[in-house]
Order: structure tokens, then sequence, then C-alpha cells
């Protein structure tokens, strides 16, 4: 799926940052992966 389905499926299941970062395609540093999801109204993934 893509970068906003994943993030969004991360959030609603309170995955760790590793866990997405696993999930992910790999495209996204730890850092971006933050950032997106931080502006995605996430706050249960706040680092």
């Amino acid at each position: 799926m893509g970068i906003n389905g994943w993030a969004k499926q991360a959030r609603l299941k309170g995955l760790l940052y590793a866990e997405i970062y696993t999930s992910a395609d790999h495209v996204l540093t730890f850092q971006q992966i933050e950032f997106r999801v931080d502006n995605d109204n996430s706050g249960s993934l706040s680092g």
C-alpha cells in the first residue's frame, strides 16, 4: 500500500517505529517516518 496507507494502518495498530520501518518499502528513514506520521495527526507514535 502507499505511504499514507501503511502509516495510517501502523497508527491504528499502534506499531513500533521498528515495525513500521519493516513494513515500509524502505524509502523513508526513521526521521521521515516520524515526520510523516506526526503530520498525519498521530500522537501515539510521537518519538
